[in-house]
C-alpha cells in the first residue's frame, strides 16, 4: 500500500468583548483538573476528591475518570491538536479502538485513505450516536459512516466499551457517542476560524479544509438564550498504489520448471505440490472526497436556571469519488493440478521457497486464449505450444469511476429541568433524514502480456511483449502468408499503431472493448424518536442516585442496491465474430475516448515496469459519460452490454435496458429493493451507589426492558440457470456426453479442428455446466424474484452492572494519554505505592500523567522533584506545568535503570498550576514514586531507600538474543527467512544458558542461510553495537551481521572469518529507521554454524 497526507495548517482566531478565543484547531493543550491539593508533600498522598460541575465540554480525563462505565474519550482539544481528516481517523488513538483501512471490509482490493469503519475490542457491530440519539447512514443499517462527518464541528468524541441501563441499546462491540457543541458551553461571544491544507504526495495536489464557528449568550428578562453556527468544509485529494498476487492454485510440482525439487525421485507414487499465481494485478486509485458540515443550535434557560432548551440542527453532506486504473489477469483457472494455465517462460524457472510457495519468476500462458477468428492478432488454436511459440497472459486494463454520496440531517429538541436540588426531568425528541447514493461503472480493454513478476518486500512486475520478441526476431513468419498466420492486422504505420513490438503497450492495435460492470444504490431513511428520563438524587447515602426513563423511537429505510452487473463488450472467446478491436472502423467513434496511462511512477517507481511506461484504457471522462447515459458504448454483435430486455430475457444487457425494473429510477428490480421499519419502546430503571471507606468505589445497576417490532418487505431471487454460452445452431439443451463427443467428432471429421483434445478447448459452450441442466431445471431457475415479507417481534430484559475501584487510580492524578498504561505497583517503589508507566516511544506528551491543581504565586520560585527509575539505560522525560496562561517545559532528564531523584526549579504564569509528568519519549517502562512540588530553589531532602543493586550499563534491545525461549527448532521473537531446513535448536553447543542456535549452510550467497530478529526499537542517526557468539563445526567458516528496517534500507558487514572456538562478531552502525532488525547472514561458507548470545545495545558516548 502507499498512501501518504502531509497536512500544514495556519489558524487563527477573533475575540470579541474581552472573552476567550475557542480555537477549533488549537496546536495542543494541556487538560486542568478541578481538584485542589496543598502544595507541599507527597502529590501521591491519598486525598479527598471535590468534584466541580458539571458541563459539555469537560476535558478527555475528567470524562474518563468520572464515567459510569468503561469509556474513552476525546476532547474538542484533542480533535483540533491531532492531524485527523475524519472523526474516525481521531477514534482511531483510543485504546481498542481500530480503522478498517480497506475501502470495506469486503473489498480489499481498494484502500481507504481515511479509514472506512470503527471496529471496537475486534467487534464491528458498534452504535453511532450523535449526543446520545440515534444515528444513522442509509445504506448502513444501524450504523454511521463516520468518514462522513466534519470533526470541526465536535465538540469531543465518548466511545462506550459497556453498556448502563439508560443507553440505547445495540452497542455489542461498544457505542460511538459525537457530541456537538453549544452555546452554553462557554462564556460569552465567541469567534473563530481555521484554515487547514494538505498535500498528497503521490497526487501530488494540495486540499483545503476551512471551518468556522459563531457563539454568543444574552441574558435577558425572559431568560438566558444561546445561540451558536458552525461551518465546515473540507476536500481532501489522495492517491493509493496497490499491488497484487492473483489467485494462488495448485499445480503438480514436477509439471512445472523448478518445481521438480519437490518430487522425491524414491517415492513417485507421493505426489508434490506447490503453490503459485497464475498472474500479478497492479492498481492505481485517485480519491477526491468532499465534505461539507453544519450545525446551527438555540438554547434557552429560564431565570432561575432550573430550565434549559436545546434545540439543535445538524447536516453532515459528503461526496466521494474515485477514479481507478488497474491491470488484472483474466485468464481462467485450472480444474486440478494437471490443469495448468501458467508456468515458467521457456528456457527459465520458477522460484519457490521450501515450503513451495511462488517466489518470482517469468510467466507464459498455456491455455485457449481466444477464438480463431482473432488470429491476424493473437494466437487461437488450443495450446499456445501446438501450433505457436509461447504467449504472455490474458489482461484487462480497467478505468472505473465511482461516487458515493451521503446526507445525513439531523434535527432534535431537548428541554431539562431540575424540579429541586434533588429531582431532575428530562425530554427529548428527534428526527433524522438520511440519503445515500452510488454510480459505479469500470470498462475494460483487454490485451495480452507476459510477466515477470517476484515477490518480495515490494513486489516488481515487469510487463514485455507477449511473444516475448519473438514477431520481432522472425518478421517474416508472422507476415501475411507467413508460417504463423493468414495475415496479420494492417492497421500499422498510422499515429495510433507502429510496425514491431517494442511499442507493445502503447500501440492500439494490440487492444480491444472486451466488457464493463456496473453498480447502483439509491437507499433513503428516516427515524422519529423520543424519550423522558427522570434522576433523583440522595444526600449523604451509599445510594448516590436513581433513575428511570422510557424511549420510543421509529425508524424506516428504503434500500435501493443492485448486485455488480458485469456484461461483455467485444469479448475475444466468440466463435460468431471478433473481439472488438479497438482501431476496427465499427468502433472509430470511441476512438478518441482512450488515454494512455502512465505507470512510471507507481510506488515511486520501479515497481510496475512496462515498456513505454503506458497502457491503453478507456478515458474517465467517457467512462463518466456513459454511465450517465450521455455515451453508447459500441460493442460488437458478441457483447450484451447493449441487449434490452424483454419479458423473456429480462437482464440481458446494461442495468438501463432491463426489463420489469422501478419506476423511479428505471434501474432496479423488485430483488434490489429493500424495505425496513423498527419500532422500538423501551423502559429503564438504573441505581447508582458509591462508597469512600477504605475500600473506595462506585458503580451502577440496572435493567432495561425493550419490546422490538421489525418488518422487512423484499423479495428472493431465484438463480438465473440460463447458459451463458450456448451450443451451435442444431444442438439442442440438455447437454449430453454423447451428444458434445459427436460434436467434436464431427469437427475432426470434416477438418476443424486435428483431434478431439484440440476441437474441446475451442469450445467453450461445452463447459457451461447450466446447459446440462434438465429443462426443469433451468425453468425453475429462471431468476425470477418471488415478493416476500418478514415480520419479527423481540421482547428483552437486558440487565447491567458497573463496578469502578480505585486499583490503579491516583487519587486527585489525570492520566492524560496512554492511560491504560499507567497503572499502581506495590513492589520495587520508595515506600508503599507506587505509579508505572509504559512508553512504546515517540512524542514526550504521548504517554502523560497530570497533578492536581494546587495555588501557586506567579513568578515565585518553586522546586519539582521525583524520584523515577527506568528498564532501560538512558531513556528521556521531562517536567512541565499545565495552567491557564500556558504550559511550561523543563528540560530533558536522562534517566537510567537505578532509583534516581529528578528536579527542575520554575516560575509559575499562573495562580493555579498542575505539575505534568511527560514520559512518552522513549521506549521503556518507568517506576515514579515520591512527587513533591516545594516553595524556593531547594529540593526536598527525601530519599528512596529501596535499592536494587541494578546497573546502568548496556541494555540489550533484542528480545531472547539467547535463544533459550521457542519450542523445538523453533526460536521466539527470530525467523528463519531462508534455510529454514537447516536451522534448529541445539543444547550440545551453547556459549550461555542451555540453548543455542545450531545452523548447517550447503555454501554459496551469503543469504541463502539468514535468520532475523524481531524489530527493536532504534533513534536515527545513533550509533549501535550488534554482537553475536559463533564457532564454526571446522575452521574456515565465514558469517557477517545485516540489517533490515521498514524503509528497505539494508546495511552489511564483511565476511568474517570464524573458527572451532567461540569467537565474538562485532558490527557496528549508525541506524538509519526507528525499526531495526539484526540478520544473521550464515550461508557464503558450508559449515556448520553455533550462534549464541546475540545482542544490540546502544554504543556508549566516548
Amino acid at each position: 500500500m502507499a498512501t501518504r497526507i502531509k497536512t500544514m495548517s495556519a489558524k487563527s482566531g477573533i475575540s470579541l468583548a474581552s472573552s476567550l478565543v475557542v480555537l477549533l484547531g488549537s496546536l495542543a493543550s494541556h487538560a486542568i483538573a478541578q481538584e485542589e491539593e496543598n502544595n507541599s508533600g507527597s502529590l501521591l498522598e491519598e486525598q479527598v476528591i471535590v468534584t466541580g460541575t458539571r458541563v459539555n465540554l469537560q476535558n478527555a480525563q475528567d470524562i474518563k475518570r468520572e464515567a459510569d462505565t468503561v469509556v474513552d474519550a476525546i476532547s474538542a482539544e484533542d480533535i483540533g491538536a491531532l492531524p485527523d481528516r475524519s472523526v474516525l481517523e481521531a477514534i482511531q488513538r483510543m485504546p481498542g479502538v481500530s480503522v478498517e483501512r480497506f475501502a470495506g471490509p469486503d473489498d480489499p482490493d481498494h484502500f481507504s485513505v481515511e479509514g472506512s469503519g470503527a471496529i471496537i475490542r475486534g467487534m464491528t457491530q458498534t452504535r453511532s450516536e450523535f449526543n446520545g440519539r440515534d444515528s444513522f447512514t442509509a445504506n448502513s443499517g444501524r450504523g454511521l459512516n463516520f468518514q462522513d462527518v466534519s470533526p470541526e464541528l465536535m465538540g469531543g468524541v465518548d466511545i462506550y466499551k459497556n453498556q448502563t441501563a439508560d443507553m440505547i441499546e445495540g452497542g455489542i462491540g461498544g457505542t460511538i457517542s459525537l457530541k456537538t457543541r453549544k452555546p452554553f458551553d462557554q462564556d460569552g461571544r465567541k469567534m473563530a476560524f481555521t484554515l487547514d491544507y494538505s498535500y498528497g504526495d503521490i497526487a501530488e495536489e494540495w486540499s483545503p479544509t476551512f471551518s468556522g464557528l459563531y457563539s454568543d449568550r444574552w441574558d435577558t428578562s425572559l431568560g438566558e438564550f444561546g445561540l451558536l453556527v458552525s461551518y465546515a468544509n473540507s476536500e481532501l485529494y489522495g492517491e493509493t498504489h496497490g499491488i497484487q498476487s492473483d489467485a494462488y492454485v495448485r499445480y503438480r510440482a514436477s509439471s512445472i520448471p523448478g518445481g521438480e525439487r519437490f518430487q522425491n525421485p524414491d517415492e513417485p507414487d507421493e505426489t508434490a505440490y506447490v503453490w503459485m499465481p497464475n498472474s500479478a494485478n497492479a492498481l492505481k486509485k485517485a480519491d477526491d472526497r468532499k465534505r461539507q458540515g453544519a450545525s446551527a443550535v438555540i438554547q434557552w434557560a429560564d431565570p432561575t436556571g432550573a430550565v434549559e432548551v436545546t434545540g439543535e440542527y445538524f447536516r453532515s453532506d459528503s461526496t466521494l469519488s474515485w477514479h481507478e486504473n488497474a491491470i488484472k489477469y483474466q485468464g481462467s483457472y485450472p480444474e486440478d493440478i494437471d490443469d495448468i494455465r501458467s508456468t515458467a517462460k521457456e528456457g527459465t524457472t520458477i522460484e519457490f521457497d521450501d515450503n513451495g510457495l511462488f517466489q518470482g519468476g517469468a510467466l507464459q500462458y498455456v491455455n485457449w486464449i481466444a477464438d480463431g477468428g482473432n488470429s491476424d492478432h493473437i494466437p487461437s488454436q488450443g495450446d499456445v505450444g501446438d501450433a505457436y511459440p509461447q504467449f504472455g497472459q490474458k489482461l484487462q486494463f480497467d478505468s472505473r469511476v465511482v461516487d458515493t454520496d451521503n446526507l445525513v440531517e439531523d434535527f432534535s429538541l431537548n428541554i431539562s429541568w431540575n424540579v429541586t436540588d434533588n429531582l431532575e426531568l428530562s425530554g427529548d425528541y428527534q428526527y433524522i433524514q438520511a440519503d445515500t447514493e452510488q454510480d459505479d461503472l469500470v470498462i475494460h480493454t483487454g490485451s495480452f502480456a507476459g510477466e515477470e513478476y517476484y515477490l518480495g518486500d515490494t513486489p516488481t512486475l515487469n510487463l514485455v511483449d507477449p511473444w516475448f520478441g519473438a514477431r520481432d526476431a522472425d518478421p517474416d513468419a508472422y507476415a501475411p502468408g507467413g508460417d504463423y498466420t493468414a495475415g496479420f492486422s494492417t492497421n500499422t504505420g498510422t499515429e495510433y499503431s507502429q510496425p514491431g513490438d517494442a511499442d507493445y503497450f502503447q500501440d492500439y492495435n494490440n487492444y480491444f472493448w472486451r466488457s464493463a460492470m456496473e453498480h447502483y444504490e439509491r437507499s433513503e431513511g428516516k427515524l422519529a424518536a423520543a424519550r423522558f428520563d427522570l434522576t433523583y438524587h440522595f444526600d449523604n447515602s451509599f445510594v448516590t442516585s436513581i433513575k428511570a426513563g422510557i424511549r420510543a423511537s421509529d425508524r424506516e429505510q428504503l434500500v435501493r442496491r443492485t448486485s455488480w452487473n458485469w456484461k461483455a463488450v467485444g469479448p475475444e472467446w466468440s466463435g460468431s465474430t471478433t473481439a472488438a478491436w479497438v482501431l476496427e472502423d465499427r468502433y472509430a467513434d470511441q476512438l478518441g475516448d482512450l488515454e494512455l496511462v502512465d505507470w512510471s511512477d507507481f510506488h515511486g517507481g520501479g515497481v510496475v515496469n512496462i515498456p513505454g511506461n503506458k497502457t491503453l484504457h478507456a478515458s474517465e471522462e467517457f467512462v463518466r459519460a456513459v454511465r450517465d447515459y450521455k455515451r453508447e458504448l459500441i460493442g460488437s454483435t458478441a457483447g450484451d452490454w447493449n441487449s434490452i430486455g424483454t419479458a423473456e430475457d429480462q437482464d440481458p444487457g446494461r442495468y438501463a435496458n432491463r426489463y420489469g425494473v422501478d419506476d423511479k429510477y428505471g434501474m432496479f428490480w423488485p430483488g434490489e429493493i429493500s424495505y425496513t421499519r423498527e419500532e422500538n419502546r423501551a423502559f429503564y430503571t438504573r441505581l447508582d451507589f458509591a462508597s469512600d471507606g477504605d475500600i473506595r468505589f462506585s458503580g451502577n445497576v440496572g435493567i432495561r426492558y425493550v419490546e422490538l417490532d421489525r418488518q422487512s418487505d423484499g423479495s428472493v431471487v431465484y438463480p438465473d440457470l440460463a447458459p451463458a454460452r450456448y451450443p451451435p445452431a442444431g444442438i439442442s439443451l440438455p447437454l449430453t456426453n454423447d451428444v458434445v463427443m459427436a460434436e467434436m467428432q464431427r469437427q475432426v471429421d470434416e477438418g476443424v479442428f486435428p483431434d478431439v483434445d484440440t476441437a474441446l478447448a475451442n469450445n467453450p459452450w461445452v463447459d457451461e455446466a447450466n446447459a446440462y441442466l434438465s429443462s426443469e431445471d433451468r425453468a425453475f431457475g429462471n431468476g425470477a424474484a418471488l415478493p416476500t415479507s418478514a415480520k419479527n417481534d423481540f421482547k428483552l430484559f437486558l440487565p447491567s452492572f458497573n463496578l469502578d475501584g480505585s486499583g490503579d487510580d491516583f487519587t486527585g492524578w489525570s492520566k492524560l494519554n496512554s492511560a491504560d498504561t499507567i497503572t499502581a505497583v506495590t513492589s520495587d517503589t520508595c515506600a508503599g505505592r507506587g505509579m508505572q508507566a509504559v512508553s512504546a516511544g515517540g512524542d514526550p506528551w504521548s504517554v502523560q500523567v497530570s497533578s492536581p491543581e494546587f495555588d501557586t504565586t506567579i513568578g515565585a520560585d518553586y522546586t519539582a522533584t521525583m524520584w523515577i527509575k527506568s528498564s532501560v539505560a538512558d531513556a528521556t522525560m521531562r517536567f512541565s506545568t499545565s495552567a491557564l496562561n500556558g504550559a511550561q517545559y523543563g528540560g530533558d532528564n536522562v534517566i537510567g535503570t537505578s532509583w534516581q531523584q529528578v528536579v527542575w526549579n520554575f516560575q509559575p504564569n499562573s495562580d493555579a498550576t498542575q505539575l505534568v509528568l511527560d514520559l512518552g519519549a522513549s521506549a521503556t517502562t518507568y517506576l515514579i514514586d515520591d512527587v513533591k512540588i516545594v516553595p524556593g530553589l531547594e529540593p526536598d531532602p527525601s530519599s528512596c531507600p529501596h535499592t536494587d543493586g541494578g546497573s546502568a550499563g548496556p541494555t540489550n534491545l533484542l528480545s531472547n538474543g539467547g535463544f533459550e525461549s521457542g519450542d523445538g527448532d523453533a526460536f521466539t521473537d527470530w525467523t528463519v527467512e531462508n534455510g529454514a531446513s537447516g536451522v534448529s535448536a541445539t543444547a550440545a553447543e551453547v556459549h550461555g544458558g542451555s540453548r543455542a542456535l545450531q545452523a548447517v549452510a550447503a555454501g554459496g550467497n551469503e543469504w541463502d542461510v539468514q535468520v532475523t530478529s524481531a524489530r527493536a526499537d532504534t533513534v536515527v542517526g545513533t550509533t549501535y553495537v550488534a554482537s553475536m557468539w559463533v564457532k564454526a563445526a571446522a575452521a574456515g567458516g565465514q558469517v557477517r551481521f545485516s540489517t533490515k528496517t521498514d524503509i528497505d534500507v539494508a546495511q552489511y558487514q564483511g565476511l568474517q572469518t570464524v573458527g572451532t572456538d567461540w569467537t565474538e562478531v562485532s558490527f557496528e552502525f549508525a541506524a538509519d529507521d526507528v525499526k531495526t532488525s539484526m540478520v544473521l547472514d550464515l550461508g557464503a561458507v558450508a559449515a556448520t554454524y553455533y550462534i549464541d548470545d546475540v545482542s544490540l545495545t546502544e554504543k556508549p558516548a566516548e
